[in-house]
This record gives structure tokens, sequence and C-alpha cells, in this order.
């Protein structure tokens, strides 16, 4: 049986949206530099990406947005414990920054410290109780805790307050494929299929819940199979 946490790792979207929110307005040299690390990232050139998300730092070193994006980017590459190092140099400027939090819980997700997320997550959403994207990650830690029930409920919340948010559909229809309820999953993400700009992976997981649904019995680890 293939594990709950590889599961969730290969089908879950964390888009690249921060977790939680930020006011910051960078300068228009840093929203430059911003811009041009994020195409990169999505060319296939990570290294171009990191050092110019390294540069927005240096020339801000008390701006969030930048050192958030720096994280998630290292995280992407699979530079973990660098990526807690610039998050934990942040957060000891600014320890109560919502974004800064979901960032980390984020990492732990990652990690699979799921009761250190959950901790985190709790800690921004008292900052920002209404932020849809935190709320789906608490939602996701709490599916990897094995609370499928406090987790579902989650993704509702979140979903009723970003109903256009393909992440947040993904993660939520993701939840109900775990207990094995194909067609609710099918009816969320259904709406999303024609957008020019949905991810793969939830025209994937769309694929994979038709399946399930056409092949009662079939669980989720099985109609992966199938892709």
């Amino acid at each position: 049986m293939t594990p709950l946490p590889v599961l969730l790792g290969v089908l879950l979207l964390a888009g690249c949206a921060s977790l939680g929110l930020s006011s910051e307005e960078p300068d228009r040299e840093t929203a430059a530099r911003l811009r041009v690390a994020e195409v990169a990232e999505r060319s296939g050139q990570p290294d171009m990406a990191l050092s110019l998300y390294g540069a927005a730092v240096a020339a801000n070193p008390g701006a969030i947005e930048p050192i958030r994006r720096q994280a998630a980017a290292l995280a992407r590459t699979g530079r973990l414990a660098e990526a807690e190092r610039a998050l934990n140099g942040a957060m000891a400027r600014q320890p109560n920054s919502p974004v800064l939090l979901g960032e980390m819980a984020r990492l732990r997700l990652r990690a699979g410290r799921s009761h250190e997320a959950l901790a985190l997550l709790d800690r921004a959403l008292a900052a920002a109780p209404r932020d849809a994207r935190l709320i789906g990650a608490r939602a996701i830690a709490l599916d990897l805790l094995g609370r499928p029930d406090e987790a579902q409920a989650q993704h509702d919340r979140a979903a009723s307050l970003a109903p256009l948010d393909a992440a947040i559909a993904n993660n939520r229809a993701v939840s109900l494929l775990l207990a094995g309820q194909a067609r609710p999953a099918v009816e969320i993400l259904s709406p999303f299929a024609g957008r020019d700009d949905l991810p793969e992976r939830v025209q994937a997981n769309l694929s994979i819940a038709r399946r399930m649904e056409e092949r009662p019995g079939t669980d989720l680890a099985g109609a992966m199979a199938g892709e």
C-alpha cells in the first residue's frame, strides 16, 4: 500500500502564490527582479532564478516577499535546509508574519512534519483568519495526520473563500479521493477543465477521479496506476 504522504506529495498542488497575506508593494527594481526570476524558474533555469531572488533579498533585507520567494524556490529544488535557514532569519525579525509562518509550514509539510506544520498554520491563521491558502494548507496537514473529517471541513471553508482557486479546488478533490468519494471530486474539478492556465496536475487528477467513478471499488492508488 502506498504511504499517504507519498500519495499526497504526488497529487497535491501547492501553487506559486504565497501562503499568507502580504500587503507589500516591492519597488520597481525589486518587482522586475522577481518577475524575471519567476520566468527563469518556469523556463527550467533554477540557478539563475535563485541568483535573482538572492539579489532581491540583498537589496531589500527587511522585506518579506523576496525572502518568501527565495525560500520557496530553494524548497522546489530540494534545498530544504537552506530554505529553512532563510526563513528563520526573516522570522527572527518578524516572528508573527502570516506569510513567513505559512511558508515555514509548507516546508514542514514537505518534510513530513505535519504536527509542526499545523502549529505554525494555527499561528498564521490567528493573524489572518480568512486567508484561503492558509486554511487550505491547514486542511492538507490534517489529511496527513489522518483526520479526514476535520480536513474536509477546512477544505470546504477554503473553497468558500476562494472558489476560483485551482490549487484549493485540486487539494479539496484529492482529500475526497482519499476517502473514496470520486463523484464529488469530479464535480469539484470539472468546472476548471476548460481553463487555459489549468495546471497539468489538476487535469491529471480529474482523469483519476473519473477513472475511480467509472470503476467502483478502485482506490486512489489503483486509479493512479492507470495514469
